[in-house]
Order: C-alpha cells, then structure tokens, then sequence
C-alpha cells in the first residue's frame, strides 16, 4: 500500500460511511500507469492480480453480507466480478489517454465513429519535438522559407525555439479551420441539415479529423521541422498534437449538447435519410459531368473515374461525411447499389 501511495502521488484518503475508499492523487503524464508498474508485480490485469489473491485468500464466512469483504466464486458471481473488474480496470486506464466523451447512451451512437483518443504519451513526445521545431509553415511565407533549412538551423534562437514563439498562433489556426469547417458543412455543403449542431455531433470527430488533414494537406501548412538525436532534419505534421486540439475544440463545442436529442434515432434516422438524398444528387450530378467531359467513356469504368475525382466532385467535406456514413456504398456505385 505504501508503495501505491508513493507511486500514485496519494496526497489524501478516506473511508465514507458506505465503506467506499476515496482518495485524492496528483496526477503525472511521465507515469505508465499499469497495474504491474503500480503493484510492482508481473500481473498484467486487475483480473489476473484478484484472481490470485481469491485463491490465496481465507475467507471468514461470518463476514457481513452487506459488506464486500466475501466473494462468492460461484459462476454467476464471476461473471459479475468480471465485469466490475473490467470496468475498474478501463476506469484506471483511461487517464492514460486524451479523449472525446462520448454523449449517447445507444449502441448505434456509441460506435467508433464517435470515439477518438490519443495516448497521453505518445503525445507528449510529439509535443516535445513541436517545441524543439527551428521552422512551422503557417502561411506561403513559411513555405518559401523551406529552401532556406540549413540557414534557419544555423540561425535559431538559442533562448527560444519557433515552436515556442508560434505555438499559440498555430493553435488558432488550427481552430479557426475547425470553426471554418463546421461553418461550411452547414451553410455550403448541407444547408437543409437540421438540428444543426446534433448533425455535426453525428457525423463525429474521426470525421472531422479526415476533413481537418485533408485541408491542411492541400494547402501545405501545418507542418514543422526540428533537428532529432541523429542531427537529421525530420518534417512532419504533427497529427497527434493536431487531433489534442480537435479533441479540447469537440469538447467545448458539444459540452452542452441535449442528451436526449443525441438518443433521438428519429432524428439520427432522418439524418440518414437526407445524407442519402444528398449523396444521390451528388451521384447524378457526377454522372451528367462525366458525360460532358468523357461522352465515350464506358460506363463500368465510372467507378475509377469519380475516385480519381471525388474531391472535384463532392468536394473534401462531403466526400469524408459520405464515407462515413456509407462506406460500403461510396466505391461500389452501380444503378443497382445506389438505388436499392
């Protein structure tokens, strides 16, 4: 126990009148916190770890029943126990991680459509090389500059790195894009959606993160340059500290969603329905281009030709949100798949 205090950072505890144990603890983004780091032992699960000590444990059959001292190890009561101790467990693990909460309570708004989350980290280390960047593109400026590497290495600021001086600046550009984005699906893209903000909830962050790349990709921004242990000048964009913004972005935009309109499956089943309509049109649309561009072109090659295409015809927005919602449907598109 005393080795869990120390490791944990356990500033206080108590037991409430229920026999609850509460305690109050500092958390520490350099710690793994894993059952096997934290018990100092090789058991990899709370499940393995309670197995083993039910096994080795007497058990006082006189214990209160009302209290959780005694457990009955029939196979009902398992069954029971194992699912407390996954949840524990899941509970445990999740501060090791940044991420969305998800809003629904059905199985059809729990998916993984809705779910995003990056490890805590595996972020960190990205965070860490974002601050040692010499050069971030930002504008056509900072692209220019990319011909000039070896000059910026040799003439960065000692005191301060770019990645310091300009990482507020690139946190509102980031955000101002997600702003710009939502903005567009509802005024451009899907004018008709309605309840707005339950329409964007629906189409969910991994979505949203597919558009936000996308766009940063095709305007070449976003992405920095640090020089790494082996002296190598490394460029990346730096999704991982991009999907953190997205993450804090989501949670303030839908922190006072109504609950009862994210379970709505009559709103989420018209939502369907009009992306339906929606990606019907876009089809037809695409058809009639098709034909105007390439009116002897064979029409089982039409499949090919729109991929190559997607962005010109759906555009970047519409073509993410078709994919998620029918991502079965979007490269199998024949008169027989698109109209049953």
């Amino acid at each position: 126990m005393l080795r869990l205090k120390d490791y944990a950072h356990i500033e206080d505890s108590h037991i409430a009148d229920e026999g609850n144990l509460t305690v109050s603890m500092t958390y520490d983004p350099q710690i793994r916190y894993t059952i096997s780091e934290a018990l100092n032992t090789e058991k990899d699960t709370l499940e393995e770890l309670f197995k083993d000590n039910i096994l080795n444990t007497e058990f006082d059959t006189d214990t209160n029943a009302n209290t959780t001292d005694f457990i009955e190890l029939d196979d009902q009561s398992s069954i029971a126990h194992n699912i407390v101790l996954e949840s524990r467990s899941r509970r445990f693990h999740r501060s090791n991680f940044f991420s969305v909460p998800l809003k629904g309570s059905r199985d059809w708004n729990r998916t993984r459509h809705y779910s995003l989350e990056i490890g805590m980290i595996d972020y960190q280390k990205e965070h860490h090389f974002f601050n040692e960047a010499f050069h971030i593109i930002l504008n056509r400026e900072d692209l220019e500059k990319v011909v000039q590497l070896n000059s910026l290495v040799a003439n960065r600021d000692e005191n301060q790195t770019e990645g310091q001086k300009r990482s507020a600046q690139y946190s509102t550009i980031i955000i101002e894009t997600l702003d710009t984005i939502a903005n567009d699906i509802l005024t451009e893209d899907f004018p008709g959606a309605s309840p707005k903000e339950i329409f964007l909830y629906h189409i969910g962050p991994i979505a949203f993160r597919s558009i936000l790349i996308s766009i940063l990709r095709s305007q070449q921004i976003g992405d920095i340059f640090y020089v790494n242990a082996s002296n190598q000048i490394v460029r990346i964009l730096p999704e991982l500290v991009i999907t953190k913004l997205l993450i804090d972005w989501w949670i303030e935009r839908f922190e006072n969603l109504d609950i009862e309109e994210v379970d709505s499956y009559l709103n989420y089943s018209r939502t369907i329905e009009f992306l339906r309509s929606e990606f019907l049109l876009s089809y037809e649309k695409a058809r009639e281009i098709r034909r105007s561009e390439e009116p002897t072109a064979s029409y089982r090659s039409f499949d090919d030709w729109l991929r190559k295409n997607r962005n010109r015809i759906f555009g970047r927005r519409k073509y993410s949100i078709f994919q998620r919602f029918f991502p079965d449907l979007l490269f199998q598109m024949n008169e027989e798949s698109i109209h049953s």
